[in-house]
């Protein structure tokens, strides 16, 4: 007597071991996730530079992130003082720090930090684009086979 075998791959095996089609549904909802954070942010990527600010004095505190009042001196000064959102509490005024500003508007400002809320969209490009290589990979490497 013969006993059907379970050929359904279980969640855990899914997951070590992703198929080709899983992987590029994982870089499509990655990218889609992408664009949905970046399009608050859409204008300093478009048409923004990258300059230099000093912190004047803290703002506002809260458990994910501090704000801080902070005035572009670099590449060109601006009497225009803005406000920019940290994950680092421990800034002091006179603090030097890297910005990206919008060129017709030097008081938007967004401070460039690893795990800053607006790069996360960079970060789920890059994890999107990897996806998508590997997918391609795995698509490849079930064709050969065949052959």
């Amino acid at each position: 007597m013969n006993l059907p075998v379970n050929t359904t791959k279980t969640l855990f095996r899914r997951f070590l071991d992703p198929s080709a089609n899983t992987l590029f549904v994982v870089s499509a909802v990655t990218f889609c996730a992408a664009l949905y954070l970046a399009i608050p942010h859409r204008s300093f990527i478009v048409k923004g530079s990258i300059g230099e600010a000093e912190i004047i004095e803290k703002a506002k505190t809260s458990n994910e992130y501090t704000q801080y009042l902070a005035k572009l001196i670099s590449p060109k000064p601006s009497p225009i003082s803005g406000i920019i959102i940290s994950d680092r509490p421990n800034l002091q005024a006179g603090q030097k720090v890297p910005v990206v500003f919008q060129r017709d508007d030097t008081g938007s400002m967004l401070i460039i930090e690893l795990f800053a809320p607006w790069v996360r969209s960079f970060w789920l490009l890059a994890a999107s684009l990897a996806a998508l290589g590997l997918g391609i990979r795995e698509r490849d490497k079930s064709a050969k086979p065949n052959q």
